[in-house]
């Protein structure tokens, strides 16, 4: 396996002075399946301190947990000691953690197989829990026991569906079971992190994965209905699009965007949407263009998402839909006749 010249640096310098020190986590995983990886991260046997004193350049982003970014030429990296993390008493992130000198003992803490494998600086893969093998079948399994695992970190049966939407892997019988008993969990995760994941969903190749996030009960917190999500794909890959189209489509109105945190733009523009599309009936020109570029863009793809626009289109074709404007009577006249309010 290669990896970009900068990573190979930054391990070939700790190995020099004499620490163990190895790539890891998705970036692993990705080049094991051809793919460019975006971010790299390092675990070494080294401590914050020596990793800090072994280049130029360092940033102490999270010296509790062991981790320091080493700025080199061509990039940067996150590199963490290797740890064992402690109780996880909120679901969460640990109490507290324990630096410790093995790998193995690093790798056992992590998710799933498929981001638990390392890469030393040479490109030789370690291996140690079978993630080349859930690679080749297509699975998303977790790491050990998979109720401990979720029990530990709720977010954890997010990110399962989330992998399984990027990747376009099965997740493993054992590992599903323990989200479908654990599910209730994810209610006390905050909107802000159920938003991130949810949202990574949404953007991703299949978004019509998100029937299996509601179906095992992750979003329960947030009273959404499940939907047929396919046509979301037909989207452009734009957050706001397809957030608006997944709170029609999901029954959660702009409300749901409001508790998950998402910017007040976000929610304003949702909801002069939903309300556009609720009361579409063929006249793009009159009900939309009177929203502004951006709502009636994301009305726009409410109609498609939920495949309105198709219907309407049916319609007219067997002959049972007139658009209003083509109607012998409209509203004045009936209001002349004395028809008011739902009569009309």
């Amino acid at each position: 396996m290669k990896m970009p010249n900068y990573v190979n640096r930054i391990l070939s310098v700790l190995r020099k002075k004499g620490f163990e020190a190895y790539a890891v986590g998705g970036a692993v995983r990705d080049t094991l399946l051809g793919k460019r990886p975006g971010d790299w991260d390092i675990c070494t046997s080294a401590g914050t301190g020596e990793i800090a004193a072994s280049f130029r350049k360092t940033v102490p982003t999270g010296v509790k947990y062991g981790t320091v970014t080493v700025i080199v030429s061509g990039g940067k990296c996150e590199v963490t000691t290797f740890r064992s993390d402690g109780a996880y008493s909120d679901k969460r992130k640990p109490d507290s953690v324990s630096f410790v000198t093995s790998l193995k003992e690093d790798l056992v803490r992590r998710d799933f197989t498929v981001n638990a494998m390392a890469m030393d600086e040479n490109g030789g893969g370690i291996d140690l829990f079978g993630g080349r093998e859930d690679l080749r079948n297509g699975l998303i399994r977790a790491v050990g026991e998979p109720e401990r695992r979720f029990s530990e970190d709720a977010l954890r049966m997010l990110r399962a569906v989330r992998f399984s939407a990027k990747l376009g892997f099965e997740i493993e019988p054992a590992t599903l079971a323990a989200i479908r008993k654990l599910a209730n969990n994810a209610a006390g995760l905050s909107a802000e992190r159920v938003r991130e994941e949810t949202e990574k969903i949404l953007l991703s190749p299949r978004p019509e994965k998100l029937s299996l996030l509601i179906e095992l009960g992750l979003l329960s917190a947030y009273g959404v209905k499940n939907a047929d999500f396919s046509r979301l794909k037909r989207l452009p890959k734009k957050p706001l699009l397809r957030w608006c189209a997944f709170a029609y489509l999901t029954g959660g109105g702009a409300e749901l965007v409001k508790n998950l945190r998402l910017p007040n733009r976000t929610v304003s523009v949702c909801g002069k949407a939903l309300s556009a599309a609720g009361s579409y009936c063929g006249r793009d020109r009159q009900v939309l263009a009177e929203l502004g570029p951006e709502a009636a863009e994301a009305a726009g793809a409410v109609l498609t998402a939920a495949g309105i626009k198709n219907r309407i289109a049916a319609e007219v074709r067997k002959g049972g839909y007139c658009p209003p404007e083509e109607l012998a009577i409209n509203g004045d006249d009936l209001l002349k006749l004395g028809v008011t309010g739902r009569e009309i």
